[in-house]
């Protein structure tokens, strides 16, 4: 059976994560503007790449963080102050929770944003010949931005790497929080006596179930002499 091609962002083949994609909203939207850190909104007054790359990446953290809370109810244990992105991402990877395109680009921010933080000869991304790491990040931004293309609209405007990076780095942004209601719907569901009790009794079933085949098994390996 060929797999759908997927073109949408938020999207993948149900193989490929716990959710693939994003439910309804169950309970009332909650206000994204009191809820993202109030420097978020300085995010549209830079203008220099470097300033930007940086920023958007700890907003995008910040938004990775709200989304492991939704899903570990004793986050601190595992994530400190100084528990480093890689990590937070690599949680996401181990337990498949939702697409991992959006992973994989939450990282290339993270990626990008390590360069300007870390390397002061670049002031943009039309610094690449300075860095052969920035050129091989701007390539698979490159990549994921012409696969998801359909999504995509800041570049559409202003032909810019920058408007790549906000692109996908939107896309990246948008996607956690949509996926926060599936995974907060499954801890609210899965926490519920009755879902346990349920499974119990399941497990049960099942249990009888292998008890007869073992019993019918044996009764034939007598009557056939075996």
């Amino acid at each position: 059976m060929t797999k759908k091609k997927l073109t949408h962002f938020w999207e993948t083949n149900p193989d490929k994560a716990l959710f693939h994609q994003p439910f309804g909203y169950w309970e009332k939207n909650s206000d994204w503007n009191k809820d993202i850190p109030q420097y978020f909104k300085r995010l549209n007054k830079i203008k220099d790449d470097r300033s930007f790359a940086i920023l958007a990446s700890t907003v995008l953290e910040y938004q990775v963080d709200r989304f492991l809370k939704c899903f570990i109810p004793e986050y601190q244990i595992l994530v400190k102050p100084n528990t480093s992105f890689d990590f937070k991402l690599n949680i996401l990877r181990a337990f498949r929770l939702l697409p991992p395109q959006i992973v994989n680009s939450a990282e290339l921010i993270k990626n990008i944003r390590n360069e300007f933080a870390h390397n002061q000869d670049l002031d943009n991304f039309n610094d690449v010949a300075k860095s052969t790491t920035l050129k091989t990040h701007i390539e698979l931004l490159d990549k994921i931005w012409k696969k998801y293309e359909t999504d995509m609209v800041y570049f559409k405007i202003d032909k810019t790497y920058l408007s790549k990076f906000k692109d996908i780095w939107r896309k990246s942004l948008e996607g956690f929080r949509s996926y926060e209601k599936n995974i907060t719907f499954f801890r609210h569901t899965t926490e519920k006596k009755s879902f346990i009790d349920n499974l119990g009794t399941q497990s049960n079933k099942l249990e009888a179930k292998r008890v007869q085949r073992e019993q019918e098994l044996f009764i034939k390996q007598k009557i056939s002499g075996k």
